[in-house]
């Protein structure tokens, strides 16, 4: 009997580790501007400078860019886990774009939302962006 009790208190242990130690759902970031066409925004250079000016503290934001700001360091911290479907999708384009179109403006946007270069380390390292992006040293090291 008293072997029982033990195993049961045991295996009660171990599921209350293990449910804890498993990863939830995580609640999403707000998609209300899931559907704004980021490849017209990227393509256009006045609205490139106001939302990179947005998100380095050097001028006003849209409503769309300081829910951006709010949410990119913990986006790029944790690997977009928060992110829907759609701003997973527009966020890679919009951070491929902006590292090999404008290295200038990444390496301004890195230093302070990236400093230890957690998603230029991840990007490189997936084979397909070695071959289609700059990929170098001297951005990965600062």
């Amino acid at each position: 009997m008293f072997r029982l009790i033990i195993f049961t208190l045991y295996l009660s242990s171990f599921t209350l580790l293990l449910t804890n130690a498993l990863p939830r759902d995580l609640p999403k970031y707000d998609s209300r501007y899931d559907n704004i066409d980021v490849d017209a925004i990227l393509k256009n250079e006045r609205l490139m400078k106001a939302y990179i000016k947005c998100l380095m503290n050097e001028g006003p934001c849209t409503p769309d860019g300081q829910l951006l700001k709010d949410s990119l360091p913990d986006a790029i911290q944790n690997d977009c886990a928060r992110c829907t479907e759609k701003q997973k999708s527009g966020s890679d384009n919009v951070m491929h774009y902006i590292i090999d179109k404008r290295p200038a403006d990444w390496d301004v946007i890195a230093k302070l939302y990236d400093p230890d270069n957690v998603y230029l380390k991840k990007f490189c390292d997936e084979e397909e962006n070695k071959a289609k992006h700059q990929c170098t040293v001297g951005l990965i090291e600062k």
